[in-house]
């Protein structure tokens, strides 16, 4: 009460220009307040807008992605299906393989098991020969691999035209290659890391005499 009294007694004994300065002090004083206010306030809107704005668009694009996220959780879920049924016996598989294609497998080879993927896989192969064969029953054998419900895959591939012969070659080595899931102890069945795993596989190599081999990319995973 004190402090007020002597700031008014201190505004009464100013002269008129010393008033003056005040007034003008004080008007610039609040505009500079109002202004500082306005700024933070326009900084805080500005920043809501742009938070707002980028939220509309992610629900944009989750929109217009929905149906290509649901086609990826399905094909996820087809390959995950795949690796849940272990593979048969390469033998027999191939056996019924050749017989639906009409096809006569002169030689079968297993080839060791083999652990890849640190572990979480296991490789299993057969190398098999075919003589004298067209390539339409070779494309119909390859066929009914490739639609296997197990993930198999061709990995290897080498023919050879026989001389003198129109549309009839040797497969010198075809390489059937499986893969099994291998289970940890109290592995629940499915995915842990919500994917599925996918062991590398080896590019295919098509050898012919007429040229060098050439190697022809895998599709990355086995059918």
């Amino acid at each position: 009460m004190a402090a007020t009294d002597s700031i008014r007694a201190a505004i009464r004994g100013m002269s008129p220009k010393d008033k003056k300065q005040l007034v003008i002090f004080g008007s610039v004083l609040a505009i500079g307040l109002v202004f500082l206010l306005w700024l933070l306030s326009y900084a805080l809107l500005s920043g809501l807008e742009e938070q707002r704005a980028a939220t509309l668009d992610a629900l944009r694009v989750i929109r217009a992605e929905r149906t290509r996220i649901r086609q990826r959780q399905q094909q996820r879920a087809q390959v995950l299906a795949r690796y849940e049924q272990r593979a048969p016996a390469l033998g027999s598989f191939i056996e019924q393989a050749a017989r639906a294609a009409e096809v006569t497998v002169t030689e079968t080879n297993d080839r060791p098991v083999q652990r890849v993927d640190g572990g979480r896989f296991e490789r299993r192969s057969t190398s098999i020969r075919l003589r004298s064969i067209n390539l339409q029953k070779l494309v119909a054998f390859m066929a009914q691999i490739d639609n296997a419900t197990f993930p198999v895959s061709i990995t290897t591939l080498r023919l050879r035209k026989r001389f003198n012969e129109s549309n009839n070659y040797d497969v010198d080595e075809m390489v059937i290659t499986t893969f099994d899931r291998v289970r940890r102890a109290g592995e629940p069945r499915g995915d842990r890391d919500g994917g599925v795993a996918r062991p590398a596989v080896p590019a295919v190599r098509v050898a012919v005499p007429s040229g060098s081999p050439v190697a022809i990319p895998s599709t990355g995973a086995p059918r």
